[in-house]
């Protein structure tokens, strides 16, 4: 059903007949709400999730969307982990809010949805070269100052 769903996506996406809601909520949510869906089934590798305590600047794009992009990247991370936990973190960057998860970049379908959705709204989506491997960064401003009402 995924599988469907993400060809149908991208396909929207193609056309440009995809629709994007316009939500303005704390960037913690879709983390967590890609958290869950990433962690259901049964697999060997934890998936951890590293918040910030303090405020963090709200994001206007769609949360649904935003949660699927993160998910296709838990998983993916997930199924090609070494070792036996994956650590997604976010904060915030300047004007930008960050969510940086490693072992995600790849050339698959569910690299290909993530990347195709990010550009939908308007995110970056990159790979950076560490020491400890490659990490996924994906990006999004954060709403204007004054916006911090979140739904």
């Amino acid at each position: 059903r995924a599988l469907l769903g993400d060809l149908a996506l991208m396909s929207a996406v193609d056309t440009g007949t995809a629709v994007v809601a316009e939500d303005t909520f704390d960037p913690r949510v879709p983390l967590r709400d890609a958290m869950r869906a990433a962690s259901a089934g049964d697999s060997p590798v934890h998936l951890v999730a590293e918040e910030p305590i303090h405020a963090l600047p709200v994001i206007r794009s769609d949360v649904e969307k935003v949660a699927l992009v993160l998910t296709r990247l838990l998983v993916r991370a997930r199924d090609t982990a070494t070792g036996g936990e994956v650590r997604a973190t976010m904060g915030a960057t300047g004007d930008r809010v960050e969510y940086r998860i490693p072992g995600a970049a790849g050339d698959d379908l569910a690299w290909r949805v993530a990347a195709s959705v990010s550009r939908l709204l308007g995110a970056t989506l990159e790979t950076e070269s560490g020491p400890a491997g490659a990490i996924t960064v994906l990006s999004f401003l954060a709403a204007p100052a004054g916006r911090t009402e979140a739904t």
